[in-house]
């Protein structure tokens, strides 16, 4: 079984759609656990009435924590889990129906991995991903943290990051010799909202900056924590 776990805050517009795309996977086998982190609109009616209408073999499970962060929710949900492969997704995802069933073929077809992830897009923007490379994924993350987990390999999100959860995540799986395989296909696509990836910017913005950085010093409030987040996860792991 695949166990997507859903963190879910002030998200109750967007849950619906993200709900749907699982229910018309070809992939039978999963369930959904939304753990709603302390949210204050009205996530918890709309799951009420969407889970009404699914039918019995498609489990939908409902938890609300205090509100404490995304990665706490995600790890809360992992423990609620009832599969032997993970999946956290945003509430903002849509999946194409084929996701879970070729991440999951993936898995079958290279015992090797501890995970598979895709390309996706966000909004009408394109992430392609790449081949695993772990020089590359020590110099920056290129997985969304949407992949397919195998359960015994999770180590869990470090619940004392505000950024770059993600890319902690793997690089502490690749310090246990865990490694991912890359399905070549966009499988999901992100909304854009108000809340979540939305605040993605281009790679662009990224790299101007980082020059203006190395001239003159200078830079945005937003980019200085950018760099002191990433610079923290870099210190965790040895990398500078």
């Amino acid at each position: 079984m695949i166990s997507i776990i859903i963190p879910a805050y002030n998200h109750g517009a967007a849950l619906p759609s993200c709900l749907a795309s699982l229910r018309r996977q070809s992939f039978s086998d999963w369930e959904a656990i939304i753990v709603d982190d302390g949210s204050t609109d009205d996530t918890e009616q709309i799951v009420n009435n969407y889970t009404q209408s699914c039918r019995p073999e498609q489990c939908i499970r409902y938890f609300k924590l205090d509100h404490s962060g995304a990665p706490r929710a995600r790890n809360a949900g992992a423990k609620l889990a009832r599969g032997s492969y993970l999946l956290f997704a945003d509430a903002d995802l849509i999946f194409d129906q084929t996701a879970l069933k070729k991440m999951f073929a993936a898995l079958k077809n290279n015992p090797q991995a501890a995970y598979a992830y895709c390309s996706f897009k966000f909004g009408w923007k394109k992430f392609t991903g790449r081949t695993f490379n772990a020089a590359a994924l020590r110099q920056n993350n290129y997985i969304h943290t949407s992949a397919l987990i195998r359960r015994e390999c999770f180590p869990g999100f470090d619940e004392q990051l505000k950024r770059f959860q993600d890319w902690d995540l793997w690089l502490t799986m690749l310090k246990g010799g865990h490694i991912g395989v890359f399905v070549p296909e966009i499988l999901f696509q992100a909304r854009v909202t108000r809340r979540g990836i939305s605040a993605w910017r281009p790679r662009a913005w990224y790299y101007f900056w980082s020059l203006v950085v190395r001239l003159i010093g200078l830079a945005p409030a937003s980019f200085h924590r950018y760099l002191e987040a990433k610079k923290i996860v870099q210190l965790k792991h040895g990398l500078i």
